[in-house]
């Protein structure tokens, strides 16, 4: 037999690999399995087995090495924390779309609030004069850019500062950006200075997308 080979009357002795519930679990578990391996192999192939499991706890205590910023010299945040920042940031992204699209409306909705087919709210996208977001595979409407009294049902104004959006710029984000306060407007949102009147203020600021 082998220096690596365990004999026969061991197997059954042995706990088949099954996920750990815990830390404590696993370190739990290593030792079991060192000491029943200690019953039946010579005692140099116990010494690296044991060097073995010495290791194995010590991933499970610590999965990596610290790392240390190059700038701060702080500490860096683990993998494990790394993973649950941007777990969080992925919720906190989908509860914002979540909140931008509450009131959205359907193709078939503006199609009945616009009186034309269902076809126009479409076309009206791909030509950028109004704003929609696929959303579980179909598109969706921001109800505040409807205005009765607008020209083609929209709010004055909307259609000039889309047109000026050159820069690059998702369908959402374009969404976030007339409801986000902007600074070089004292505070207001692009929607804001639309529905006071302020067209070309709406227009120079969308002017500035992408630009450094």
């Amino acid at each position: 037999m082998g220096r690596n080979e365990v004999p026969s009357s061991t197997a059954a002795v042995i706990d088949p690999p099954r996920p750990s519930r815990s830390k404590a679990h696993a370190k739990e578990r290593l030792k079991r399995a060192d000491s029943r391996l200690a019953e039946a192999l010579p005692l140099r192939d116990v010494d690296d087995i044991v060097a073995e499991v010495e290791r194995a706890a010590a991933l499970v205590d610590d999965p990596g090495e610290a790392r240390v910023s190059p700038l701060t010299g702080e500490e860096l945040p683990g993998a494990q924390a790394m993973a649950h920042v941007r777990r969080a940031n992925l919720m906190r992204a989908f509860g914002e779309r979540r909140a931008l699209l509450a009131d959205a409306l359907s193709v078939t909705e503006v199609s009945e609030l616009l009186g034309v087919g269902r076809q126009t709210p479409h076309d009206r996208v791909k030509a950028g004069t109004l704003l929609a977001v696929k959303e579980n595979g179909r598109l969706v409407f921001p109800d505040w850019q409807f205005d009765p009294d607008g020209a083609d049902g929209v709010l004055a104004g909307l259609p000039e500062v889309l047109r000026a959006m050159q820069g690059p710029m998702s369908a959402l984000g374009r969404i976030r950006w007339f409801v986000t306060a902007k600074p070089l407007m004292g505070g207001r949102t692009p929607l804001q200075a639309l529905r006071a009147g302020d067209v070309d203020e709406a227009v120079a600021e969308a002017q500035t997308i992408g630009v450094s």
